[in-house]
């Protein structure tokens, strides 16, 4: 095909512009130095799994082609964006719209890029310390004990309780990993916390592929988290990749999610209270769990099939749930 001069020169624009707002994600080197790099690219890999089942759900449900437990899903963590009843059930296309929107932009993450190249702005770069920190100071210079400079992004942040017990690989909090997007103009920051990082790489159960459909157990993995937190086997298949899906929606530089309740964002039970209303269609753990669910509905390698109950107990799932609605 012979291309005029005009032609090449839209091409190029098209491509450069398409190179500038490439999203990617890149593991810092400190992660394989801690001997965590391994654990945290199949952490990567399983929750960009998870968005995709999300996805092909969500595309489910709007083409008609969905069963009864994705529907039942969407109706759990998504409650606002339904109307209707029973098999009258329907979705509620602008705000469908709005959630597919933020499993595609998180998928955008997929392509990894090394850590030493140039990291741009539409990226997220995951932590597995806090060794980039200056602790004491902050970027301009200000010596302060709370103050910390971050060298990757020459950002001051405050050493507060959470900041320091995520950098604990002793601590053992409810806080997993912490996230920045810092905005449109600045890559996105995942700190992995060092204790969970201790944790999981230690545990035999390390993402929800690890635990079968029928050994799920109905109490917390780990005696840490309490029943404040964890309630339901829903909880405890909330593992590695869910914490990293967790994050990734935190990361995306517009449209972020949020912890809409704070404390009381976390866990199956208050996802669905807050899937009530359409002004916390933000909160993350609601786009966590579902990406989960779903995956846990539309199992890969051989996995037994489950489905999530409003209450947060499992179950088999059966020919009857797999019906077309």
């Amino acid at each position: 095909m012979n291309l005029t001069s005009k032609q090449i020169l839209t091409l190029l624009i098209s491509n450069f512009i398409v190179l500038q707002h490439a999203s990617a994600w890149v593991l810092d080197k400190r992660c394989d130095d801690l001997g965590y790099g391994d654990l945290v690219r199949r952490g990567m890999a399983k929750a960009l799994d998870m968005a995709q089942a999300a996805q092909d759900t969500l595309q489910a449900l709007k083409d008609g082609t969905h069963n009864e437990a994705q529907m039942d899903l969407f109706e759990y963590m998504f409650s606002f964006a339904v109307e209707g009843n029973g098999n009258n059930r329907r979705l509620k296309m602008d705000e469908w719209e709005r959630i597919v929107n933020t499993y595609t932009e998180v998928l955008k993450f997929a392509p990894v890029r090394q850590p030493d190249e140039d990291i741009p702005t539409t990226e997220v770069v995951i932590y597995c310390d806090y060794s980039r920190y200056i602790e004491g100071q902050s970027c301009s210079g200000k010596k302060k004990r709370n103050l910390a400079c971050d060298k990757d992004t020459s950002l001051t942040n405050k050493i507060n309780f959470v900041w320091r017990q995520c950098k604990s690989t002793v601590a053992m909090v409810p806080a997993m990993a912490l996230t920045s997007s810092n905005g449109s103009r600045r890559f996105a920051q995942m700190d992995l916390c060092g204790w969970y990082l201790r944790f999981v790489s230690t545990s035999k159960k390390q993402f929800w592929s690890d635990i079968s459909a029928k050994s799920i157990l109905a109490k917390p993995l780990h005696e840490v988290f309490n029943a404040r937190y964890l309630r339901s086997e829903m909880d405890a298949s909330a593992l590695l990749d869910h914490t990293i899906l967790h994050e990734l929606t935190h990361a995306l530089s517009q449209d972020d999610t949020d912890d809409v309740g704070g404390m009381r964002s976390y866990g199956w039970r208050r996802s669905v209270e807050i899937g009530k209303t359409s002004k916390f269609w933000r909160n993350a753990d609601n786009y966590a769990y579902f990406g989960l669910a779903a995956r846990m509905i539309s199992p890969r390698d051989g996995t037994s099939a489950a489905r999530p109950n409003k209450d947060g107990s499992t179950s088999a799932l059966t020919v009857a749930s797999e019906q077309l609605l």
